[in-house]
């Protein structure tokens, strides 16, 4: 996947940014960045599948 032109690149940033400050004002949960892991109650870890994601947009 080629990277996004800037006006995009700077959008995502403004998003991320307002969701941080919403998510330490409001308390009630927690964000993550698009490259956290999580462990599983298995043990596994996993991480956000490309794969996943580009079915979900294929509709």
């Amino acid at each position: 996947m080629p990277p996004t032109g800037c006006e995009t690149a700077q959008h995502n940033f403004d998003v991320i940014v307002q969701l941080g400050i919403w998510v330490k004002q409001d308390g009630t949960g927690v964000g993550f960045g698009s490259s956290g892991g999580f462990t599983l109650p298995n043990g596994a870890v996993r991480k956000r599948s490309r794969r996943r994601y580009r079915r979900m947009q294929r509709g």
